[in-house]
């Protein structure tokens, strides 16, 4: 599976936590990730029971952030359902004489969103 399939997976956690209390768990889960490589993760807004989270690149000049995605905690029958999903993202893909397609699509951040699910899962 490549980086682009991996990135458009919706992930879904249920636990026996509350929403709220799912969100905020995930949301300290995300802040301690801090920087993976050249991405820097920053929770940007968090409602009632959405979390926005922005993976932005550390490297100064750079042009565009890395991605955005989402964490979403919906009460249900036994707790809480989580919901992580990237909503944003940045695909790149190496080029010869700046458009003939050389190698595989790649999306920017992937490393970090896959860091920041696998901190949210063992948080929640």
């Amino acid at each position: 599976m490549g980086q682009v399939d991996r990135a458009r997976q919706v992930t879904t956690i249920t636990t026996t936590r509350d929403a709220n209390a799912a969100l905020e768990h995930a949301r300290r889960a995300v802040a301690n990730v801090g920087s993976v490589g050249t991405t820097r993760v920053r929770v940007e807004a968090a409602s009632n029971n959405t979390m926005h989270v922005a993976l932005k690149p550390t490297i100064v000049g750079a042009l565009h952030g890395a991605g955005r995605f989402t964490v979403q905690a919906t009460p249900n029958e036994s707790g809480s359902k989580v919901v992580i999903q990237f909503t944003d993202t940045v695909v790149t893909r190496p080029t010869l004489f700046g458009f003939i397609p050389v190698g595989p699509r790649s999306v920017m951040g992937i490393k970090a969103y896959e860091r920041c699910v696998g901190a949210i899962r063992s948080a929640v």
